[in-house]
């Protein structure tokens, strides 16, 4: 019989349901909003009014196009390591990042936009990124070493892939 769940997590949707997701990609579009006012309050201390609005459209079409690019780095982080989800959310930042260029490019608005602050936005949202992953990986890796958010298998068979499975689930079992 599984554990009852805290009332704590009682409150939450399941970790892999679509409301969770939609929770995560909210999360990611608030990050690159927080890097992007940083970002343009670091590199423009003295301009009056805050980022301009052309600067929030950039921000919000990155953060609409890593939810299309970063699908790789949006699979569940159960079994996963940290490193290997941080270079793939590394590789779609970066192709976010290049598809967005190319836009500016042929739409001739890369004048628009400072440089400094779109270096220092790319940078600053990388690593919050990173950090709301490594945080959510954390977490999870805590909920589930109490012994919540696990899965039940059934192990049919004999040999030794099963039994090297069986080494691998480790006590568990």
């Amino acid at each position: 019989m599984p554990k009852p769940r805290p009332a704590v997590l009682r409150l939450l949707p399941a970790l892999g349901s679509p409301v969770m997701r939609l929770a995560l990609h909210l999360a990611n579009t608030g990050l690159l909003f927080v890097a992007a006012h940083a970002a343009w309050a670091l590199t423009h201390p003295d301009t009056p009014g805050g980022l301009p609005a052309r600067y929030l459209n950039l921000t919000l079409s990155a953060a609409l196009l890593l939810v299309l690019l970063g699908a790789p780095a949006q699979r569940s982080f159960r079994g996963g390591d940290f490193m290997g989800l941080a270079l793939k959310l590394t590789g779609s930042w970066c192709a976010t990042l290049g598809a967005g260029m190319l836009w500016l490019f042929f739409s001739k608005t890369t004048g628009d936009y400072s440089r400094s602050w779109a270096l220092m936005w790319a940078g600053m949202g990388l690593v919050l990124l990173l950090g709301k992953r490594a945080l959510v990986y954390t977490l999870l890796r805590y909920v589930r070493a109490k012994g919540y958010n696990d899965r039940r298998v059934a192990v049919v068979g004999t040999g030794a892939t099963i039994s090297y499975l069986l080494s691998r689930m480790g006590p568990a079992r």
